[in-house]
């Protein structure tokens, strides 16, 4: 469950704006339609430009030293495959907020 909500969530971590990026956790939920999987994660994203400054990464406005506010978003996902004939699967069903 862990491997799989890693690899779901990998293209938040790996956008260009994304400043800091946490996975949470996750669970999977047995249900009689099947197997849901919820997972959680944070993201920052920067606005700006990406730098290091004593150490550290910081998010600042393009052509200043002024930094910026990199704020933290909260993300819950289910995610469900589904078929029609109980065999074959043939939906991934994704749900974000």
């Amino acid at each position: 469950k862990d491997q799989a909500a890693e690899a779901l969530s990998r293209s938040y971590a790996k956008k260009p704006s994304t400043f800091r990026f946490k996975l949470l956790k996750s669970k999977v939920l047995e249900r009689s339609s099947g197997r849901i999987l919820r997972y959680g994660f944070s993201v920052a994203r920067c606005e700006g430009s990406q730098t290091e400054s004593e150490g550290q990464k910081i998010c600042v406005k393009p052509g200043s030293d002024d930094k910026l506010d990199t704020i933290a978003r909260h993300w819950e996902v289910a995610t469900t495959v589904t078929s029609t004939d109980g065999k074959e699967p043939y939906a991934l069903w994704i749900v974000e907020c």
